[in-house]
C-alpha cells in the first residue's frame, strides 16, 4: 500500500529520488549555467594547451604569466616542455580545428566516464542514493574550463576498472598522467592496497614512480632558464595564487605558504598518516579487490596536495566502503564520537558533502568546501586510529594491557 508519510508508495519515493538529484546537482547545474552565460574563457585550459604548442612549434617563449596568441590573453602554461611541444606536433599534423575535435572528444569522454560511473554505475560500491550527494562537490567551472585533469582522471579510472588494480595498463596510465602532474602519483596508492602480495606490487609501485618522476626530475635538475621559468611559473600558481581545497589551502589559511619545508613536511607526515590508515583499514575490513579499487582512487584524491575542482570526482565511492564496513570495528567499549563514527559513517558523509553543497550555492563555497575535503580526511584518520591502537595495544606487555580499559583481544 502506498501508505502515510512514514511509509512512502512509489510515487512519492521517486519523486523525492528527483528530487535529490536535482538538489545535490545544483551547484554543478547552476554553476554551469553561470560558466556558458558569462564566462570569456571557456575551455581555457584547452586555449593555454594549443597556445603552447604552436608557440613551441614556432620555437617562441610560452612560459609566461600574460601568454598571448594570436593577440588573445590565455591563461598561463605550466606543464612541462615535453606537453607544449607533443601538442605542437598534434597541431602540424591534425591542424588547429583538428587538434581542438580530437581534444574535445576525448575531453567528452572523460567526462562522462568520470560524472557517469562513481556517482551512477551499478557495479560501483554502495547505493546511488549514497554516492549521489557527492556531486555537491562538483562545479560548473570543472566542466567548462576543459582541463586536461579530466582526459588524466578518466584514463587512469578506465585502465583501473578494465586492467585491475595490478595491472601494468594502470601503471602506464599513472605514469603519463604523471609526465604532464607529477602529484597524480598519488594513484598509485591504488597499488598499495591492492590484495596481492608485494612481490607483485613492487615492480608495479618502483616503475611508476621511476618513470613518473623522471621527466620532471631531469629537467628540474637541468638548472636551464627554461627550467627556472617553468619552476617559478607552478609555484606561483600553484602556492600562492590558488592553492586549492587540500592541504595546500588549508596550510594557506594558516599563513604558511606551500613553498615552505614547513609545508611540504606537513603534507609528507599527512599523506603517510592518511595511506597507513588506508593499509589498516583493508585488513581488519576484510576489502574485496573492488572495494579496496574504490578506496584507493578516493585516498589518492585526497593525497592530491593541491585539490581542485577537476579532481574530487572519484573521492565517494571509497569513503563509502569505508563508512559501510566501519561497524566490523565497533567494540563494546567504545563511546561519544568514536562510536558515532563507526555506526553513523554514512550519514556523516552525507551531512559533509551538504555542507559542500550549502557552499556551492552561497558565496561561501571557499570556506565550506575546504572544511568538507579536511573533513573527510579526519574521518578517514579517525576510523584508522582504531586499528591502529589495537595493534599498539597488543604490543604492550599483559600487565600493562590489563591496566588500560581496552579489551586485550
Amino acid at each position: 500500500m502506498s501508505g502515510d508519510g512514514r511509509n512512502p508508495g512509489p510515487a512519492q519515493r521517486s519523486r523525492l529520488a528527483r528530487t535529490l538529484v536535482f538538489l545535490y546537482l545544483a551547484p554543478l547545474l547552476f554553476g554551469l549555467g553561470a560558466k556558458l552565460m558569462h564566462s570569456g574563457h571557456l575551455f581555457g585550459e584547452f586555449e593555454t594547451v594549443a597556445c603552447a604548442g604552436m608557440r613551441a612549434l614556432a620555437g617562441q617563449p610560452y612560459y609566461s604569466t600574460d601568454l598571448t596568441c594570436a593577440g588573445q590573453a590565455v591563461p598561463a602554461f605550466v606543464y612541462l616542455p615535453g606537453v607544449a611541444q607533443a601538442a605542437g606536433q598534434l597541431i602540424s599534423w591534425l591542424s588547429l580545428p583538428g587538434f581542438t575535435a580530437l581534444y574535445g572528444l576525448l575531453y567528452g569522454a572523460g567526462m562522462v566516464a568520470m560524472f557517469a560511473i562513481p556517482l551512477f554505475a551499478p557495479a560501483v560500491p554502495g547505493d546511488w542514493r549514497q554516492r549521489l550527494p557527492f556531486a555537491a562537490l562538483m562545479t560548473g567551472g570543472a566542466v567548462t574550463w576543459g582541463n586536461i585533469a579530466i582526459l588524466l582522471h578518466g584514463g587512469i579510472l578506465t585502465a583501473a576498472l578494465i586492467g585491475g588494480a595490478t595491472s601494468w595498463a594502470l601503471v602506464a596510465a599513472i605514469v603519463v598522467a604523471a609526465w604532464i602532474k607529477p602529484v597524480y602519483l598519488a594513484y598509485l596508492a591504488v597499488i598499495v592496497l591492492a590484495d596481492a602480495t608485494w612481490r607483485r606490487k613492487a615492480p608495479l609501485l618502483l616503475t611508476g614512480l621511476i618513470g613518473g618522476l623522471l621527466p620532471t626530475v631531469l629537467f628540474t635538475a637541468s638548472g636551464t632558464p627554461l627550467s627556472h621559468q617553468w619552476l617559478n611559473l607552478l609555484q606561483h600558481f600553484v602556492c600562492d595564487v590558488t592553492p586549492g581545497v587540500g592541504v595546500l589551502g588549508w596550510l594557506q589559511a594558516l599563513g604558511i605558504n606551500g613553498r615552505s619545508l614547513l609545508a611540504q613536511g606537513i603534507w609528507a607526515v599527512f599523506a603517510a598518516a592518511l595511506l597507513g590508515s588506508a593499509i589498516l583499514l583493508v585488513r581488519d575490513l576484510k576489502l574485496n579487490a573492488g572495494e579496496r579499487l574504490w578506496l584507493g582512487l578516493g585516498l589518492a584524491a585526497l593525497l592530491i596536495p593541491r585539490i581542485m575542482s577537476q579532481d574530487v570526482f572519484l573521492i565517494g565511492p571509497g569513503l563509502l566502503v569505508l563508512a559501510s564496513k566501519a561497524p566490523k570495528l565497533l567494540a563494546t567499549d567504545m563511546a561519544g564520537l568514536e562510536r558515532v563514527l563507526v555506526q553513523r559513517g554514512p550519514m556523516l558523509l552525507t551531512g559533509l558533502c551538504t555542507l559542500s553543497l550549502v557552499g556551492g550555492l552561497t558565496s561561501f563555497s571557499d570556506i565550506l568546501t575546504p572544511l568538507t575535503m579536511l573533513g573527510f580526511t579526519v574521518y578517514l584518520l579517525m576510523l584508522g586510529q582504531i586499528p591502529l591502537r589495537r595493534r599498539l595495544l597488543r604490543a604492550l606487555p599483559l600487565r600493562l594491557r590489563i591496566a588500560t580499559s581496552e579489551p586485550a583481544e
